[in-house]
């Protein structure tokens, strides 16, 4: 019984919350633009470029669910493909909603609370996800600096190229010492062992 009404507050307080954001996120639209340039706007687009944003976004929410599934497969959990889809559109539209893509941690929170995964297989997956993004921003990054692209400046691009290796080499060269240090402790913390030892 406590169960069930510790399910109910948590759905309610999450159904607050969801309202609040959505207020808030329309009442700052409206404050910027009015209605009649949101229908003119939408009177103005082109088919052929919204298909192709949906069929883009579709197949890269998929590739990306793919990837999670792998990436918690490897730490001996099996999830489901449907709820995890669905997992990765919601973190999609929360990193776009939230500055410096800080929504996306809203995937750890999900596959937690709904999918039933340990904090740490999450977190793990998330972090190595990451990089992986940051890792495949090094060939466009080259590309820019080789074609000089107009407005965008060679020493700043090669900066931030730089900074992307170092971080992305430090990363897996962490990773391991990082996942020994764990196993080596986790006797301390139980409710890491069973993930930890998965690695």
């Amino acid at each position: 019984m406590k169960k069930n009404a510790r399910s109910i507050k948590s759905k309610v307080i999450f159904g607050l919350l969801s309202t609040v954001v959505s207020v808030v996120v329309f009442l700052k639209l409206f404050q910027e633009i009015s209605v009649n340039q949101i229908i003119l706007l939408f009177q103005e687009l082109s088919l052929v470029g919204v298909l192709s944003f949906v069929t883009l976004s579709f197949a890269g929410s998929l590739m990306r669910a793919w990837r999670y599934q792998v990436l918690l497969a490897q730490s001996g959990y099996v999830v489901s493909s449907v709820p995890l889809f669905f997992v990765t559109l919601i973190r999609n539209l929360a990193a776009d909603l939230l500055p410096a893509r800080i929504g996306t941690l809203v995937y750890i929170y999900l596959i937690r609370d709904r999918l039933g995964v340990p904090y740490t297989s999450g977190v793990t997956s998330f972090s190595i996800a990451f990089f992986f993004d940051l890792f495949s921003l090094i060939p466009f990054l080259f590309v820019l600096l080789l074609f000089q692209v107009p407005g965008v400046r060679p020493a700043s691009l090669l900066l931030i190229l730089t900074c992307v290796c170092i971080a992305t080499l430090i990363f897996f060269m962490a990773l391991p010492g990082v996942l020994k240090f764990c196993k080596s402790h986790a006797a301390r913390f139980p409710a890491l062992s069973d993930t930890l030892t998965q690695f």
